[in-house]
This record gives C-alpha cells, sequence and structure tokens, in this order.
C-alpha cells in the first residue's frame, strides 16, 4: 500500500526508508507496536486521534464515513501541499516513523489533482488495513 507492506502472518508493517541519511534506522514493526496514526500535511498534523475517528466514522456511515471520520477535528486547511505523510506513532525505541506520500517542497500541488487524491486514498487504504489487523 503506497510502498508499505503488511505481514499478516507475522504481525508485521514494514515502512521503507525514503531518506539515505536514515541508514539503519529499524523498519519493522511489530502490528503491537503501532499506537495510533496521524495525517500529516505540510509539516502540520491535520487529524489526531485517528485510529479513533475512523472507528467513529465508520460506526456512523459504514467506509464512506470512515474517510469522513478521520477529519474530525480536522483544521481549517489550504488548497495546496507540498508535503503528505502518514506519521505512525510507535510504542519503540523510534518513538514515530512518518511515510511520505507526496514531498516535493519546491512545487505546491492542488489538493483535486490526482497525485494528491490518490495520496488520500493510499492513506484511507492504510487506515483500514490497521483498523481491521489491530483494533
Amino acid at each position: 500500500m503506497g510502498g508499505i507492506q503488511f505481514d499478516d502472518n507475522s504481525k508485521r508493517l514494514h515502512i521503507p526508508i525514503q531518506n539515505s541519511d536514515q541508514n539503519g534506522i529499524c523498519t519493522v514493526f511489530d502490528y503491537s507496536q503501532i499506537m495510533d496514526v496521524e495525517i500529516v500535511e505540510d509539516g502540520e498534523t491535520i487529524t489526531k486521534g485517528t485510529l479513533g475517528g475512523v472507528l467513529m466514522g465508520d460506526m456512523i456511515a459504514g467506509t464512506a464515513g470512515a474517510i469522513i471520520g478521520s477529519n474530525i477535528g480536522k483544521k481549517k486547511s489550504k488548497n495546496q501541499c507540498t508535503k503528505l505523510a502518514i506519521k505512525f506513532l510507535l510504542n519503540s525505541d523510534v518513538l514515530f516513523r512518518e511515510y511520505y506520500l507526496i514531498n516535493n517542497p519546491k512545487k505546491s500541488i492542488k489538493k483535486d489533482s490526482p497525485e494528491c487524491k490518490q495520496g488520500y486514498l493510499t492513506i484511507n487504504s492504510i487506515l483500514s488495513k490497521i483498523k481491521s489487523e489491530i483494533l
């Protein structure tokens, strides 16, 4: 899913390194180490407690509601972004790991662009997978 790999047999998650400066950093985590997930846009967390929000949205309106639920508490945002990431908060030596779906600080991308829409679809797929496997 967007480069992130789930191993349901061993209950482990692999979050690939995207920055060559991070060689040797742990990239594989047990499902049980994932405490929460946040969506980060241009360096700012736009959701907190995403897993709870996804659950709430799912209870309210099914799968489509999960997307709405994940945006509960979202700050008013701009029409464009340069970075979009999913941030895994971990109970491990590594406290968190960010995985970028969009990372282009020199050029803004409109949020209604296919690239940005695909980034959010990927994030929602990852959140759904985490919800089904961990919670």
